[in-house]
């Protein structure tokens, strides 16, 4: 669920939006989904698997919001690499 309201803040402001509401959503979302996913390579996996989410995430890499991209990077995207 906490990945789904990402991926439609996301798909509803844009990748690129300044607004401190949806970069403050979607970095908290980042943060559940690192705690949720750390050491668990199942909801890891899950998380993967879930294409429309994965791609707007990658689309958030491109924020103006330097906390939001090291958010990401930092919690969800290195345990990936």
């Amino acid at each position: 669920m906490i990945a789904i309201c990402s991926q439609v803040d996301a798909e509803a402001h844009g990748s690129q939006t300044s607004n401190q509401s949806c970069v403050t959503v979607r970095r908290y979302a980042g943060m559940a989904l690192t705690n949720l996913t750390f050491g668990d390579s199942n909801n890891k996996a899950l998380l993967c698997s879930l294409q429309p989410f994965m791609i707007a995430l990658v689309a958030q890499l491109s924020s103006p919001s330097e906390d939001l991209r090291q958010e990401l990077f930092d919690g969800l995207l290195s345990g990936a690499i």
